[in-house]
């Protein structure tokens, strides 16, 4: 659930927003033993609120500053290790949106990230907290009438359930492009790739996706997706994860 809201008076722009997530996990089965795997230890639930401001120093273009808290409640007091994960953050951010006279436009920001972890479980986490530099940058270009391209980077915190690791600091970064082949029917490409650097614990986990997709507009109401998908995901350190690779095709109607 969430809810926003946001003022504009002249060139200043002042927003709220909040957000409630409740994550959900389902049992798995070990590959082989088909052991089962208890994953309601990872079940909770986050919550974030965040207050925005920004200037408009000509039209199109703003630069602004947000803060935000965060907070994370585990629905078990510990995990099936003995760990509690509860935690609460706080980030504050400045950066700018610019536009290029309708062409391209972009997003740059920097800023800081702390999360601090409860951390009283029988099982005591190798850090208990994460404090980071984030930073990102985005941009969008309608290189034809037809044909748009996008690509972005950014550094951020993210939260783990893996051994005595709270989390780390991640990087990812994406390019694509959309392109309109017929009114009624759009083609869609993005590489992305990802780096988590685990604190506490020696292992970086680094990822790779390629997606291909189409989507035909059926008429006012109705479309149908299509994509193919290849992700490859590998783990590395003393304490590395599983190495896997997979191919997926996805159709769905909307």
């Amino acid at each position: 659930a969430n809810i926003g809201g946001e003022r504009e008076r002249g060139r200043v722009k002042l927003g709220a927003d909040a957000r409630l997530d409740r994550l959900d996990f389902a049992d798995a089965r070990r590959a082989g033993t088909r052991t089962a795997i208890n994953n309601d230890d990872r079940d909770r639930t986050i919550g974030r609120l965040g207050a925005e401001g920004a200037y408009a120093f000509t039209p199109g273009n703003a630069a602004y500053a947000r803060l935000e808290g965060n907070f994370s409640d585990y629905h078990d007091s510990q995990d099936d290790a003995g760990f509690d994960r509860d935690s609460v953050g706080a980030e504050a951010r400045v950066g700018a949106r610019l536009d290029f006279g309708g062409i391209t436009t972009g997003n740059v920001y920097i800023g800081y990230r702390a999360q601090r972890y409860e951390d009283s479980g029988a099982a005591r986490l190798n850090d208990d907290s994460i404090d980071a530099l984030i930073f990102g940058a985005e941009a969008q270009a309608n290189i034809t009438g037809l044909t748009t391209a996008y690509g972005g980077i950014e550094r951020s915190v993210f939260e783990s359930t893996v051994a005595s690791s709270p989390g780390g600091q991640a990087v990812r970064g994406e390019v694509g492009a959309d392109h309109e082949l017929l009114r009624n029917l759009l083609l869609h490409a993005n590489l992305s790739g990802r780096w988590f650097e685990f604190e506490g614990v020696q292992r970086d986990d680094v990822g790779v996706l390629f997606q291909f997709g189409a989507s035909y507009l059926m008429n006012r109401h109705a479309r149908v997706e299509a994509a193919l998908e290849h992700e490859r995901n590998r783990s590395y350190g003393a304490q590395q994860g599983i190495d896997n690779d997979s191919n997926r095709i996805m159709l769905r109607i909307t």
